[in-house]
């Protein structure tokens, strides 16, 4: 179990919460199965949004390894709805020394605005680790 609070404030922005609730489970040395379940809010509208599903990551090496994940994403405006289903992989790998990443995730997105159809995507992330916490 990894429970992870942050609280934020941003000057013109306000307050916002964001809450994981995730349970790993490590299957062997090269995989690991986690439950996410995240909480978002925020003072400028209320409304708390989550993120539920499994996700499994698969060590390849040292400096690389995927994730496969299936989410729903749902909000309690008006009333605790879905609002889109997603299917993802991902592939991150160590750039530099320990503390520089990247990752790309292709997936397929299924929100309610299209009435669930399938809506490909990408996102490519850089990360960079700093300090030793």
């Amino acid at each position: 179990f990894r429970p992870v609070e942050t609280i934020l404030w941003i000057n013109n922005e306000g307050w916002s919460s964001d809450t994981d609730l995730n349970f790993d489970n490590r299957l062997n040395d090269a995989w690991l199965f986690r439950f996410v379940n995240n909480l978002k809010w925020s003072d400028q509208d209320y409304i708390i949004n989550s993120q539920n599903g499994p996700v499994f990551f698969q060590k390849i090496s040292d400096k690389t390894g995927l994730s496969y994940g299936a989410y729903a994403f749902s909000s309690d405006f008006p009333v605790w709805n879905v609002q889109s289903y997603s299917l993802a992989t991902g592939f991150r790998q160590l750039l530099y020394k320990e503390w520089f990443f990247w990752e790309i995730t292709p997936s397929i997105n299924f929100p309610r605005q299209n009435n669930f159809h399938r809506t490909p995507a990408a996102t490519i992330k850089f990360e960079i680790i700093l300090g030793n916490i």
